[in-house]
């Protein structure tokens, strides 16, 4: 095995020797088609782009709850402020009286459909004007029957279970072949602290919509879908598709066996500023982990860091028209494509501090652990540790270029990045860009 520590002095483009050279992705064979067939059938509305895993569209038949006014939109071409990435905290949760689901009839017993106790302690809490809904031990089976979702969590209310391991809603509905929502966030200073939130087998759904609000948390939650996907098209948390969302944030949170962990609709036209992910782990997610994308909409301040991720079909993070974004000291592992996909001009983007080992298993020769194209700029990909297996296919670390007919990156860095290099692999590939900066 070859090791390549990368630490010498940077070179321009047109200096950096390709060993092989990596077919240009096009808008026929863009990565995100390979995994679409899984849940197409079941997602009706038109995809952005062709090639974008058509499971994000099932959510156009979901709630038209997540909308709301306010605040400015940002703009896409202003410069962001490229702080280095540090521990976060979550912001002060709610607090004020609980209300137990028990008192309002649940009974938690797997079998009893506990929907209705739910909705009574969040509106009580409502009334009160914020407070703590309590999810007794025992697992607390949820039905949703009609297009909204089985409960709202009111403003200045926390749900807060007796533990991950104690605590679970389960999700269930009257008709599996209808997009269901459990729980839908409605405010600002909303929080979902230890418990687990999953659902049952054959069935199409999202856990928890994220609405328009400020300071909504999530801590110590676990997000799961089917073992056995089978029909079941099951995602995490779903962002807003109008107004205005300000501060998100996943504390050691936990999402396994999901088809998307965190996602929006294409169609969105949200602006959404502060997404903190931090101390979590992401396992076998059948589309992508976190999907950052906003092509109608605005996202940025993104931060993912000390997270991992395991055993994905596709991405474990996405990046784009995404602006101002840290990808940070995460551990990450055996994807069938690209690790980290950064496209759709996103800016101001550090990839850093990462692990990354295992190559993708899907045999397309532009596959790699960061992929950068279609008119991307300001990226930097600094100090991460590269370790491939041995390829039968051409494989690199990191892949920069157009992607199809879109523009080529501007003023990407890849520097002071260490790589063990299996027969076959590379540390890059660079097809096209402006400014591509290499210490090689």
């Amino acid at each position: 095995m070859l090791v390549e520590r990368v630490n010498r002095p940077a070179t321009s483009e047109s200096s950096v020797t390709v060993e092989y050279a990596p077919a240009v992705p096009t808008a026929d064979s863009r990565p995100r088609e390979r995994w679409g067939d899984r849940v197409s059938d079941r997602s009706p509305l038109a995809a952005w782009r062709a090639a974008r895993l058509l499971a994000v569209c099932a959510v156009a038949l979901l709630l038209t709850a997540c909308t709301g006014n306010g605040g400015s939109e940002a703009s896409p071409s202003q410069p962001a402020t490229a702080t280095p990435p540090q521990s976060s905290s979550p912001p002060a949760l709610p607090s004020g009286p609980t209300f137990d689901m028990r008192a309002y009839g649940a009974t938690c017993d797997g079998t009893h459909d506990d929907s209705a106790a739910l909705r009574a302690a969040a509106g009580a809490a409502r009334q009160a004007g914020g407070g703590i809904i309590a999810v007794p031990a025992g697992t607390c089976r949820i039905v949703a029957t009609g297009s909204a979702a089985a409960s709202p969590l009111p403003a200045g209310t926390m749900l807060a279970g007796a533990g991950a391991d104690s605590s679970t809603l389960l999700l269930d509905t009257n008709d599996p072949r209808s997009y269901r929502a459990m729980l839908h966030t409605d405010g600002d200073d909303v929080a979902i602290q230890d418990v687990t939130i999953r659902s049952v087998d054959a069935i199409t759904a999202v856990l928890v919509q994220v609405g328009t609000g400020q300071d909504v948390t999530l801590q110590r939650v676990v997000l799961q879908g089917p073992a056995d996907p089978g029909s079941s098209t099951v995602h995490g948390l779903l962002l807003p598709g109008s107004g205005t969302l300000t501060g998100l944030g996943l504390f050691d949170v936990t999402m396994r066996q999901l088809d998307y962990g965190l996602f929006q609709q294409n169609a969105s036209t949200a602006r959404v500023t502060g997404i903190t992910v931090e101390n979590s782990t992401f396992d076998r997610t059948r589309a992508e982990n976190l999907s950052f994308n906003a092509p109608n909409g605005t996202m940025r301040d993104v931060t993912v860091q000390d997270s991992t991720f395991t055993g994905g079909n596709s991405f474990a993070v996405s990046l784009a028209n995404v602006q101002n974004a840290t990808v940070a000291n995460n551990t990450l592992s055996g994807f069938a494509a690209e690790f980290v996909h950064v496209e759709d001009e996103s800016a101001d983007i550090r990839i850093t501090g990462n692990e990354f080992s295992g190559n993708v298993t899907v045999p397309q020769d532009w596959y790699s652990f960061v992929f950068v194209i279609s008119g991307s700029r300001d990226v930097q990909i600094t100090d991460n540790t590269f370790r491939t297996s041995p390829a039968e296919h051409p494989f690199q670390c990191v892949y920069v270029g157009p992607g199809g007919d879109a523009p080529a990156p501007e003023a990407v860095v890849v520097s002071d990045n260490s790589a063990e290099l299996a027969e076959n692999t590379r540390l890059i590939s660079v097809n096209g860009g402006a400014d591509v900066s290499v210490e090689k």
